[in-house]
């Protein structure tokens, strides 16, 4: 954590990989990686739970306030181990770029969006920034509740690696949007109450945090409307016409 090269390393690495990756895959056959990808989800489904379960009993030991938190800068044990665990979650951010790995090697180039690489590039930068100037304090907050969507969401992408046959299962993947809205919403609202009320919290990183979420709501929200009410809009409007067609064939006989 002394230097942000080893990170900027990383993610030059991530960028040149999607670059050179959607080309040296552009005439190749996409990879089968069922196993691999079974196993990487249920990983990363257990390391999200762990760091659930421990970001959370640390913070109850420590007393956090759930409105205000202030960084705490002693070497008081507890406050070491929620440092330690801030840099876990920083480290998870790191092995989530996998994601865009395995999109590309299978040739799910539609899903290497805009906000795909926004997201996974700009989280891994974000966490660094919390864990080097503020890990812990009112930062706690948004790895808790990330790693608790996290366990959902890999567990969604698990079932989904295993075949074909579990899409039947799967109903519920537009509601993983709506988690996600719901999570960014709470992070916003947390970090702008830990701005506001100026209990230790720097300010200055509060608000670069409460911009990088606002910016998140507003990519994914536009997802939503282009991936489901779009579709929506167009699947009613077929309806609508199937059904005229039908009430004017029925008309003319």
């Amino acid at each position: 954590m002394d230097s942000f090269v080893p990170t900027a390393l990383i993610m030059g690495s991530y960028v040149v990989f999607i670059v050179v990756g959607l080309q040296v895959m552009k005439n190749r056959a996409p990879l089968q990686l069922r196993n691999v990808l079974v196993s990487y989800n249920l990983f990363l489904v257990m390391l999200s739970i762990y760091l659930f379960h421990q970001i959370f009993h640390s913070a109850i030991e420590s007393k956090y306030n759930i409105v205000c938190q202030g960084v705490e800068k002693s070497s008081h044990p507890r406050v070491i181990r929620m440092a330690r665990l801030m840099w876990w979650f920083y480290i998870s951010k790191i092995l989530e770029l996998m994601d865009t790995v395995f999109l590309i090697l299978r040739k799910k180039n539609s899903q290497v969006t805009f906000l795909h690489c926004y997201h996974h590039f700009t989280m891994v930068c974000n966490t660094w920034l919390s864990v080097k100037y503020a890990p812990g304090g009112q930062n706690f907050f948004i790895a808790l509740l990330n790693s608790f969507v996290h366990v959902i969401m890999y567990s969604y992408y698990g079932l989904a690696a295993i075949g074909p046959h579990m899409q039947k299962h799967l109903w519920w993947k537009r509601h993983l949007t709506h988690l996600q809205l719901i999570q960014f919403f709470a992070m916003s609202s947390h970090i702008l109450s830990g701005v506001i009320n100026n209990c230790g919290y720097p300010i200055w990183f509060g608000t670069i945090q409460f911009l990088y979420v606002v910016s998140l709501i507003i990519l994914f929200t536009n997802f939503y409307m282009k991936a489901y009410l779009q579709d929506y809009k167009k699947s009613v409007i077929q309806a609508n016409n199937k059904k005229y067609e039908l009430q004017l064939n029925g008309k003319t006989d």
